[in-house]
């Protein structure tokens, strides 16, 4: 009973977090899901799938079609919707989950999960997994650095099986920096004079939204955090101590963020907007960068239809908060099977669809983002300028990659708050160091 009131607790904390991935409005109708009803052991694959303007039902569509065509005699049912994950809670607090899940969207504490032993743990079964219809296993063919693993308990587990590579960072549109005969700026001293000498009142020079600012932390914040050195970041990016919060290194970022934060100019009016009114925004020149992750123009070119500004060339770019170096903190969007679920045997079969080349293409296509396989594009015509771009700048040797498959917890939405804060003048660099450890703290009590 302790340990259910625990994960109860900490379920209800969660939902005020803010996960760092895509989040938006949803084109598909939510799914009813009955709290109470039990999942039965039967032949069947009940799936859970958050779905978001920027990753869609589409890309889900299509891989469940090519399993239920191979397994008439399963009955699938997936639930989509962008409030799938809190309608699901009561399941997974009960024993009760369904078979396979998305882990991506806002109300999913994967860190409560793990606590628990609520995911199914992949290392065993990669061992001699092969992708559906291929003579190869899934471990040769997928790069599985950014598979998520869990290091805190007792034994390292693979619990997130990698789909496509996620990456914030910042975003220009070329276009207007062509115009304006503007340079974009790499590191700090360039991103300062920017502001100081390009930057006005109605061309600002970052806007992200103040809703969702882990969108600044992700995509400007880390890279600098990150630059510090490989084994610094992995305190941080998992949470390892709370020490790593009050550090001299920690601070100093800190320190330059607010610094920027104080500089007339330096944002656009940010504190009332979500995500997607923040990316208008920016798509109508209000400021010259833009925090946010690959899937940018797929979701844009959603939500704005025939209004999506076509003028715009949007260009990614990694973030100008560095000292030296060019930095892009890689992740990927992942998902799991629950270790309780009643059809697991099917699930794992659906898993194996997801590497299949087909599928990899059209995830590609959907997301606007990198697969984790080798996808061959050459032949296709209907792949954007951006989606170019971004595939060029992921492959620049001059930038170093630092791949995030970590998990610092409830720690996100401390910082997220924080940063806000911090530019508003409300929080001083110590105070907001000090609310990490107090949270910190929390999850460790």
């Amino acid at each position: 009973m302790k340990k259910l009131k625990r994960f109860i607790a900490l379920l209800l904390f969660a939902c005020l977090a803010f996960t760092a991935v895509a989040c938006g409005s949803n084109t598909d109708p939510d799914t009813p899901i009955d709290p109470d009803a039990p999942l039965t052991e039967t032949n069947e694959l009940t799936l859970q799938i958050n779905t978001s303007s920027s990753y869609t039902r589409e890309m889900w569509d299509y891989v469940i079609s090519l399993y239920k065509k191979d397994h008439p005699n399963v009955k699938v049912t997936p639930y989509f919707g962008n409030t799938v994950n809190k309608q699901f809670q009561n399941k997974w607090r009960n024993g009760n989950p369904p078979d396979f899940v998305f882990l991506d969207g806002n109300n999913l504490d994967k860190d409560t999960m793990l606590k628990e032993g609520l995911l199914y743990d992949f290392t065993e079964w990669l061992e001699t997994a092969t992708v559906n219809g291929e003579d190869v296993k899934i471990k040769d063919k997928a790069n599985l650095n950014y598979a998520f693993k869990n290091t805190n308990g007792s034994k390292t587990i693979t619990y997130g099986m990698p789909l496509v590579i996620s990456s914030y960072g910042m975003w220009y549109d070329e276009a207007l920096f062509t115009q304006k005969g503007w340079s974009v700026p790499t590191n700090y001293s360039e991103l300062k004079a920017f502001t100081k000498n390009k930057a006005t009142s109605s061309c600002s020079s970052i806007i992200f939204p103040g809703a969702y600012s882990g969108y600044l932390v992700q995509g400007f914040i880390l890279p600098a955090l990150a630059e510090k050195g490989d084994e610094f970041f992995d305190r941080v990016e998992n949470a390892k101590d709370k020490e790593v919060f009050t550090s001299a290194e920690f601070k100093e970022v800190m320190n330059r963020f607010v610094e920027f934060s104080k500089l007339t100019n330096a944002y656009a009016t940010w504190d009332d907007k979500d995500h997607i009114d923040a990316q208008k925004d920016w798509l109508n020149g209000k400021a010259a960068l833009l925090p946010c992750g690959l899937w940018l123009e797929s979701e844009m070119v959603k939500q704005l239809g025939d209004e999506f500004p076509t003028a715009v060339k949007m260009r990614y770019t990694s973030s100008p908060l560095v000292e030296n170096q060019k930095i892009l903190v890689t992740s990927a969007v992942t998902c799991g099977i629950a270790s309780q679920a009643k059809n697991k045997k099917n699930a794992l079969d659906f898993m194996t669809y997801l590497y299949r080349d087909d599928v990899a293409k059209r995830f590609v296509k959907t997301t606007g983002s990198l697969s984790v396989v080798p996808v061959d594009l050459s032949g296709d015509t209907d792949i954007s300028e951006t989606f170019k771009n971004a595939q060029a700048v992921l492959s620049d040797t001059s930038y170093k990659q630092v791949i995030h498959v970590g998990s610092w917890g409830n720690i996100d939405s401390a910082f997220n708050d924080g940063v806000n804060s911090l530019i508003k003048g409300e929080m001083t660099v110590n105070e907001f160091c000090q609310s990490l450890v107090e949270r910190w703290e929390q999850m460790h009590a």
